[in-house]
């Protein structure tokens, strides 16, 4: 009979992986198809991978004032982020609690475009796009105008350049008298529909209650 002796090393250093954490995570990422350039939004629910510290791994919603909550650290502000974005900013504060904090960021399930409206309107808040959708008609799904509205002076807020919100005005007067056609302008998920009083002026407060819309729900909420 053959005696075979196994040899352990008390006390040696074990040598960890060598292969970049993103890399190792490339199959499981591929799973997960992310439009290119998506931003985490309330709702999506994001997959947080540690590759040396597996113990530490969660799945985490997204919360309506945009941050998640993970173990060791502060809450963080995740919304308006990209995943890689949001890869960065978790290594860098699980780098006071962890030795090597390699961290990957997974969107698993994204939320429903949507658009938000508000101001002047039977039922602000959010209704969703899943097809092409113009503003008479995104208004009319949440209960249409109210008798105070000024229809003729519409403001769409969206994300533009540099993630930097654009406002566009839309006369929806023009649509129902047929002027114009409600697919002139179409809207996109996360565009905000703002509807005035009417013989109210849009004053330097404007902003201020657009920025505390857009806060109050996630959308936009780095820019400002």
């Amino acid at each position: 009979m053959a005696l075979v002796i196994v040899m352990g090393c008390y006390g040696c250093s074990v040598k960890r992986p060598t292969l970049d954490p993103k890399t190792a995570l490339a199959e499981v990422e591929s799973r997960y198809e992310v439009p290119s350039g998506y931003r985490i939004q309330p709702g999506d629910q994001l997959d947080v991978k540690f590759f040396y510290t597996p113990e530490f791994n969660e799945s985490v919603v997204v919360r309506p004032d945009g941050k998640i909550s993970l173990q060791l650290i502060d809450d963080v502000q995740a919304a308006g982020l990209n995943p890689a974005q949001l890869d960065d900013m978790l290594t860098e504060a699980y780098s006071r609690e962890l030795k090597e904090p390699a961290v990957t960021v997974l969107v698993r399930t994204l939320t429903e475009p949507r658009v938000y409206l508000a101001g002047d309107i039977a039922r602000p808040g959010f209704i969703p796009v899943r097809t092409r959708i113009g503003v008479l008609q995104a208004i009319d799904e949440a209960g249409g105008f109210l008798e105070t509205a000024n229809i003729s002076d519409v403001t769409v807020i969206r994300k533009g350049p540099n993630n930097q919100p654009t406002t566009h005005l839309v006369n929806v007067e023009d649509i129902l008298d047929g002027e114009l056609s409600d697919s002139d302008f179409l809207l996109q998920p996360t565009d905000v529909v703002f509807v005035p009083k009417r013989g109210v002026a849009k004053v330097a407060g404007f902003m201020d209650q657009v920025r505390k819309i857009l806060m109050l729900n996630g959308l936009f909420v780095p820019l400002f």
